[in-house]
């Protein structure tokens, strides 16, 4: 009987480990999220991703990310950033061609901030990482396919952008 014991209380910790070390993200379904995060150096991080209705104009037969071979019906219409309540430049370009956004976690790694969006569906699905230097500037952006990471994936560095 000890040995069952011992075996059923071995479960609850590794069940409890995976919990604590899996980050929930939060799901868009409202349209928008808003997170904030204090940085290893006291500062204040502050992230909001925003949903929005796919419209054409001007981008008729844009190739999208989530929406390969079909018209989407929403996008990321809004990635807005700050440290300390200043706005830190995130260009559009960055988050322009992610369509059918469904979840998005912040994270500190190390000492950046990520921003992680998942969207798509099936062979459409895809993991979109934003990483912001220290807290300071957006400093790249990856895409990859969820279901073919190395084969449909891209990445994007950014110089030169830290507000000062």
């Amino acid at each position: 009987m000890k040995s069952r014991r011992i075996h059923v209380v071995i479960v609850v910790v590794l069940i409890g480990i995976v919990h604590l070390a899996v980050a929930q993200p939060t799901a868009l379904d409202s349209g928008r999220i808003a997170k904030t995060l204090k940085l290893p150096d006291g500062a204040t991080f502050a992230v909001t991703v925003s949903v929005g209705e796919w419209r054409s104009d001007p981008y008729k037969n844009a190739k999208l990310w989530g929406a390969w071979g079909k018209t989407p019906t929403t996008v990321i219409a809004l990635v807005a950033a700050s440290r300390n309540k200043d706005p830190l430049y995130v260009p559009f370009s960055s988050y322009a061609d992610l369509a059918e956004p469904h979840t998005a976690e912040v994270r500190l790694k190390g000492n950046n901030v990520e921003l992680e969006i998942g969207g798509g569906a099936g062979g459409n699905s895809y993991h979109a990482v934003l990483v912001f230097a220290k807290g300071k500037y957006l400093s790249s952006r990856r895409v990859e396919s969820s279901e073919m990471p190395k084969d449909a994936r891209e990445e994007t560095k950014y110089f030169g952008v830290e507000n000062r």
